[in-house]
């Protein structure tokens, strides 16, 4: 009686730790192509070397498709302007954006899964000790450099699949803090595929289920 017990019991925590494991993964966002490409119809705009403004619309059916286009009003810029355009051979979106009293470029990229070390998308450099030191912050590894002049930070960093290149005419400092905030934002979001309506409790498990089991 009592091994039949410990086997019920040892049946109910393994259920329960399946639904965990199924409700945490139904909850996050589709990884972003390996390849790096953007969605349908946007990649075409690369194919001759040329770059597309993207549209507000354009931005939501990135995220969707598991790029983060973090938004950074919470830490006081606005988005000018975003385009999809290519980053040392690969696909990048790159947003421009300002507060009241600095401004900011942002570059977005998911390097193919072959790809060796990092690239600082917003200047084409290769992130090495000899121009970037390495900082903890919030448990995210970053690589800050800061320009000859002392007029503009570099930072990159990698969430992920995600690697991101900020230039801010900022200090060191004030850049990583909004670093802090992209990786934040990238470690938070959820899965923006699902239809409205089938983010409940049954939808999000049996999604994390079907994860859970290799089906898309």
């Amino acid at each position: 009686m009592k091994l039949l017990r410990s086997l019920v019991l040892l049946g109910v925590l393994a259920s329960v730790v399946v639904l965990g494991a199924a409700w945490y993964l139904g909850g996050q966002r589709p990884s972003a192509p390996s390849s790096g490409q953007p969605l349908a119809g946007l990649d075409a705009s690369l194919a001759d070397g040329s770059t597309r403004n993207l549209s507000t619309d354009d931005v939501d059916d990135l995220r969707a498709a598991g790029w983060t286009c973090p938004d950074l009003n919470t830490v006081g810029y606005w988005t000018e302007s975003a385009e999809l355009t290519e980053r040392g051979g690969q696909p990048a979106v790159v947003a421009d954006l300002r507060s009241t009293a600095h401004a900011l470029t942002l570059v977005e990229q998911h390097p193919d899964r072959a790809a060796t070390g990092m690239i600082d998308g917003a200047t084409g450099r290769a992130v090495s000790t000899d121009v970037y030191r390495r900082v903890t912050s919030n448990g995210t590894e970053l690589w800050v450099a800061r320009s000859a002049t002392g007029a503009t930070s570099d930072v990159v960093f990698r969430v992920a699949d995600a690697v991101y290149s900020l230039r801010s005419d900022t200090s060191p400092a004030d850049a990583v803090k909004v670093a802090s905030v992209i990786a934040a934002a990238d470690n938070a979001q959820v899965d923006r595929s699902a239809p409205a309506g089938d983010d409940d409790l049954v939808h999000r498990v049996v999604r994390g289920l079907n994860r859970l089991t290799g089906q898309p």
